[in-house]
């Protein structure tokens, strides 16, 4: 327990954050994924919604330069 935290509080550790939380509980893991997900989740929202702007926006120049 002791050299985990140590690993988390060492900013120049090697070992990136995934596979700290792959030897911690499942709890923790579990979390984890859930957290990645609603991340992904939201960019793939923003990215969908700045799509939409630009059709419509793009729509809305077409109809008015016609």
């Amino acid at each position: 327990m002791n050299q985990r935290a140590s690993m988390k509080d060492n900013p120049y550790s090697s070992v990136n954050k995934s596979e700290r939380i792959g030897t911690s509980n499942y709890d923790e893991l579990i979390a984890w994924k859930r957290r990645k997900l609603h991340r992904a989740k939201r960019r793939a929202s923003v990215i969908l919604l700045i799509l939409i702007s630009v059709v419509l926006l793009m729509s809305f120049l077409l109809n008015f330069l016609i």
